[in-house]
């Protein structure tokens, strides 16, 4: 503890003085030395201290203390729980001691390391179950989280436990960049070869259509089973529909089967697809698997128009070529003479401009109620999208464009996002939006607001306008085509930003209907992920409410089902069932406004993964890889113990220790205040009785 001034000894021996010298004034004088004779020089020394802590503590003097402290080193310990650890040979040890040797491992380096364990798979969570029941393997995801959490703390080192089978995200070996701590592995699962026959991957398009022959893809690998023949099923109900065999002509073969079908009903088809069991066959979970696809009448029908030639239009095709629902068509503006009434959705890049206002372009399909999609760049001539009352009016005295980022708004829900879309929304680059006021007129649904720089505004970036007899949705700056390049940056795929695409223009497709009563709902999901469902109501204004409850009913499969009551939002409803088993789902949702009854049916299938049990035998050279790569080594489980010495007797795993300097008012300590408080109150007193008082 230092005083923080080396003058204020100098600035007390002063207030001593003052204090003294005051005390002095008071007493020394003819009247004050009659009354207190006996204790005069007693009174003058209390009050001569209490004037100069009085008058140093005017001063407001600081103390500075200055801690030294350590900070222990951090071991983070990630272990797989994913479904793959399980199909081990040996998976009676990793369900039922594993876990405890991790645990006892972790406790035994709490002596001289802070640790924290983690398990990792489709998601993070605290501790580690080891119940393996994950269905993807992200490594990835785990170290980005390290990196985000624990980037400023003194790690010592990341240890990952883990049989090296990853299918979601980065590559691991490049998933941490250049880390200052080693990173140690525990090779976990099976690393020698299987005796089995396993479907590794289906390929069949998720939509088709009614009458039109598709095919079905079957991609088969059977190991150690060779001069045995496989035989691959197409069931439907089943039913038997077609049968392929092939002859496995060695220990490690791969074999490729198409099967075609022609679907004659408008509803979702579930197909089965299996193959024979063999002697001795170490998993026979993979030998069976489920199609979901939605059989539909015809393609919906998307016009993209532009003002002129730009990176956007090019993201924006490249995305509805990948689906196969759409019938995508992309003009520029000058060369257009089609009728627009054979479209379902028009999207207009940087339209109505200054050469091309468009009214009766526009005007006819507000007339005939086929949605429009805006993005406004700054070839959008404002005043001229102003007038053709959207809904949102944006008000500019220049051409300024500021860079603003995506915010996703928490409280939209008129359709659902994936956790992976969610998180895809925080690290999306700007687009370059116009400096003005924007001004929503009608009843909005915002999915996004405007950030710029670190401040959120309340300005769309992405919005939805329900008119009466029409519906608009406005992208509200130009550049998503850096969108769809930062998806690939981070993940090798544009998955992300094609599923943006799809939601915001499945959404406005399904309020081309205009009903006052409808539900919105994805048309499949995974079973790893939670069912969220959408609700809107509207009276008969076409205003948007959610006063009267809305009831829904979910039946997997023609089952009895199960009742929900959908929780009211800002100006909807939404309902999250969680994640459901795999099957066809029907759900029927009703409610009631005023006297009249609403109702809303439709389906949606919930998916299997199977990622995890395509695979069986573990990938222990990645595990050396990554050890090696990141100056740490690869262990087994049998080996923590040497893992624990190896940590221990690290030098370089170091506790960082540094200097903590607080500082203190003194006119704060309540000690020097009650010394004040007895000095004046002895004084009273013995005043009082030398009558002075």
């Amino acid at each position: 503890m230092k005083i923080l001034s080396e003058y204020s000894i100098w600035y007390f021996l002063f207030c001593v003085a003052f204090g003294f010298l005051l005390s002095f004034i008071l007493y020394f004088n003819k009247k004050e030395k009659a009354y207190h004779k006996k204790s005069f020089f007693l009174l003058f020394s209390i009050r001569g201290i209490y004037l100069s802590l009085i008058a140093f503590l005017l001063l407001s003097p600081f103390i500075r203390t200055e801690n030294k402290i350590s900070e222990k080193p951090l071991i983070i310990i990630g272990a797989d729980n994913s479904e793959s650890i399980k199909l081990a040979s040996d998976s009676a040890f990793y369900i039922n001691d594993f876990p405890k040797q991790l645990k006892q491992f972790a406790e035994s380096l709490k002596d001289k390391f802070d640790v924290k364990l983690f398990s990792f798979g489709g998601k993070i969570e605290n501790d580690f179950k080891g119940n393996y029941i994950d269905k993807t393997t992200d490594f990835s995801d785990f170290f980005k989280y390290v990196t985000e959490i624990y980037g400023n703390k003194n790690i010592g080192s990341i240890i990952v436990a883990s049989d090296g089978l990853y299918n979601k995200g980065s590559n691991p070996l490049y998933a941490l960049e250049k880390p200052t701590y080693p990173v140690y592995t525990i090779a976990m699962g099976d690393s020698l070869p299987k005796t089995d026959a396993y479907i590794k991957k289906i390929t069949c398009p998720k939509t088709v259509y009614l009458k039109n022959n598709f095919p079905i893809e079957v991609n088969v690998q059977a190991d150690n089973l060779a001069g045995n023949t496989c035989v691959i099923t197409l069931s439907k109900n089943n039913k038997v529909l077609q049968i392929k065999e092939f002859k496995i002509n060695s220990n490690k073969h791969f074999q490729s089967e198409t099967f075609w079908f022609t679907p004659d009903k408008a509803e979702i088809q579930h197909l089965q697809i299996s193959i024979n069991k063999f002697d001795k066959e170490f998993n026979l979970a993979n030998n069976n698997r489920d199609i979901f696809v939605n059989v539909i009448e015809n393609k919906k029908k998307i016009l993209l128009l532009y003002n002129s030639p730009h990176p956007d239009i090019s993201a924006l095709k490249q995305s509805f070529d990948m689906f196969e629902t759409y019938d995508f068509e992309e003009f520029p503006v000058d060369n257009f003479n089609k009728n627009i009434n054979q479209y379902d959705l028009v999207v207009l890049h940087q339209l109505p401009s200054s050469q091309y206002p468009l009214n009766n372009l526009i005007s006819t399909c507000q007339k005939t109620s086929i949605p429009i999609l805006y993005i406004i760049g700054n070839q959008t001539n404002i005043s001229a999208f102003n007038q053709l009352e959207t809904g949102l009016s944006i008000s500019i005295s220049n051409q300024l464009i500021n860079e603003s980022q995506a915010s996703l708004n928490s409280n939209f829900s008129q359709f659902s996002l994936s956790d992976d879309l969610k998180k895809y929304f925080k690290d999306l680059p700007p687009l370059n939006c116009f400096f003005g006021n924007y001004k929503i007129l009608n009843q909005a649904n915002i999915l996004a607001y405007q950030k710029i720089g670190s401040l959120i505004t309340q300005y769309p970036s992405i919005l939805f306008i329900n008119n009466k007899n029409y519906s608009n949705g406005i992208i509200t700056g130009e550049g998503i085509w850096r969108w769809r390049l930062s998806n690939f940056n981070s993940s090798q795929n544009h998955f992300l930003f094609d599923e943006l695409i799809d939601k915001v223009v499945q959404y406005m497709l399904s309020d081309k209907t205009k009903t006052k009563f409808k539900i919105v709902t994805n048309s499949s999901y995974f079973e790893n992920e939670s069912v969220e469902i959408g609700g809107e109501l509207y009276n008969d204004s076409y205003e948007l409410i959610n006063t009267p409850d809305v009831n829904i009913k979910i039946a997997r499969n023609n089952e009895t089902g199960f009742n929900f009551l959908f929780n009211r939002t800002d100006k909807a409803y939404n309902l999250n069932v969680g994640s459901l088993p795999v099957g066809i789902y029907s759900y029927k949702a009703n409610t009631k406004l005023g006297d009249k009854n609403y109702d809303y049916t439709s389906k949606f299938i919930v998916n299997a993964v199977n990622i995890e049990t395509e695979q069986n035998t573990a990938d222990h050279n990645l595990m050396f890889q990554l050890a090696t790569k990141n100056s740490g080594k690869m262990f087994y489980p049998n080996q923590l113990n040497i893992l624990l010495t190896t940590l221990k007797e690290n030098n370089n795993i170091k506790a960082l220790t540094y200097s903590e300097k607080k500082f203190t008012e003194i006119i704060q300590s309540l000690f020097l205040f009650l010394i004040v408080i007895l000095f004046v109150s002895i004084e009273w007193i013995i005043r009082k009785r030398n009558g002075t008082y």
